[in-house]
């Protein structure tokens, strides 16, 4: 059964499908006395709900699978089940939470963590890339790329297989907040070319995501926006991949205000934003809210001022409170940009002053061309 729920979930069932496959499982389990099953039925179904936008769901079933493979020294599940949990609350802006059980993951893990597969994913592998994406966004990024720079000699020790090129995408954040455009190119592309041979239609979407990311950092307008519309044709197409969904709007409203296409641009930026207030996902706030302030600074101009002022003080709140400071001095060259739209020349000053001096802070110098064309 836990077989079948992770099939469902490749094909991007139903949900109602989804839960009655579940309530049968969970019931042959619970009848049986097997709390291995039951566990493994729980993980299963707590990582489908990822793709259906239900991270609250996805918590209380992975902790449910987490405490009864605790119980039993189930490592595989013990693994599975952070890996979903941890998931969850990073998507949830619960950046330190994510952190503590991705630690946890490392330390049942062991040397021989890496060995372990279930359900077709290596959840050991899986919940240590997202710690590098969690490290990044908190504002170390040279952590991030410790794992990011190793994972070639972990792919060449256990071959390259569909549920690692979700991991190969990862690497785009790290990338991104480096301001790494040539790495997170050669990065996302490696991803695309690995979920498209194994045809997991989730992870290819995911994959056009970082390429367009990617794009984005290379200021390739329309070749960005052809992936981000090429997702969207996936997700269409199959109904994998939907948690996406609302990750693309903000990059590819940069990219059509690249293009010169304002109005759509703006009306994409703030749907980006609304659509994940709407899903009380603070994480994707954060990206989103970064992306809609550069969106209005460049398409809005100086008739969007005020909104602009509001949703970067929105973001810069955020930000703070998620503790995501990798998106801190990104922020914060867009308010400088506001600033020098302004005439403000002192705001201008202190706020690029501040994003240099974070910059250095992180080790990243990527985006010094970005800040000195705000200042020019």
């Amino acid at each position: 059964m836990p077989e079948l729920i992770n099939t469902l979930d490749r094909l991007g069932a139903a949900p109602a499908e989804s839960e009655a496959v579940f309530r049968e499982a969970i019931d042959l389990a619970r009848q049986a006395g097997d709390l291995g099953a039951e566990a493994r039925v729980e993980a299963a179904y707590g990582w489908l709900k990822t793709g259906h936008n239900e991270w609250p769901t996805v918590i209380d079933h992975a902790q449910r699978a987490l405490t009864l493979a605790d119980a039993a020294a189930d490592r595989p599940i013990q693994l599975f089940a952070r890996f979903a949990l941890g998931r969850a609350l990073f998507w949830q802006g619960r950046s330190h939470e994510a952190v503590r059980v991705f630690d946890q993951t490392a330390e049942i893990g062991g040397d021989a963590g890496a060995e372990v597969e279930l359900l077709g994913w290596r959840p050991y592998i899986e919940c240590l890339s997202i710690r590098a994406v969690a490290h990044s966004f908190m504002g170390q990024p040279r952590k991030g790329l410790d794992f990011v720079e190793g994972l070639p000699a972990l792919t060449r020790r256990h071959g390259l297989h569909s549920d690692l090129s979700s991991i190969a995408s990862d690497r785009i954040w790290t990338s991104y907040i480096l301001g790494d455009a040539d790495r997170a190119r050669r990065f996302s592309s490696e991803a695309l070319q690995a979920a498209e041979r194994f045809g997991a239609d989730r992870n290819v979407v995911y994959a056009l995501l970082a390429c367009g990311h990617a794009s984005c950092l290379a200021l390739r307008w329309e070749e960005g926006d052809g992936f981000f519309a090429r997702a969207r044709e996936r997700i269409a197409a199959t109904g994998a991949g939907r948690e996406w969904t609302m990750a693309i709007n903000g990059p590819q409203a940069l990219c059509r205000a690249g293009m010169g296409d304002r109005e759509r641009g703006l009306d994409l930026a703030r749907k980006g934003v609304e659509l994940t207030l709407a899903n009380e996902l603070d994480l994707l706030r954060v990206i989103q809210g970064a992306f809609c302030v550069r969106v209005l600074r460049i398409a809005g101009g100086p008739s969007h001022q005020d909104e602009l002022e509001t949703r970067i003080a929105e973001t810069l709140e955020l930000v703070q409170r998620t503790g995501l400071a990798g998106w801190l001095p990104l922020v914060l060259l867009e308010r400088a940009g506001l600033a020098r739209m302004r005439g403000d020349a002192d705001g201008l000053r202190r706020d690029l002053a501040e994003a240099r001096r974070l910059f250095a802070k992180m080790g990243v110098t990527g985006w010094d061309d970005y800040a000195r064309s705000i200042e020019a």
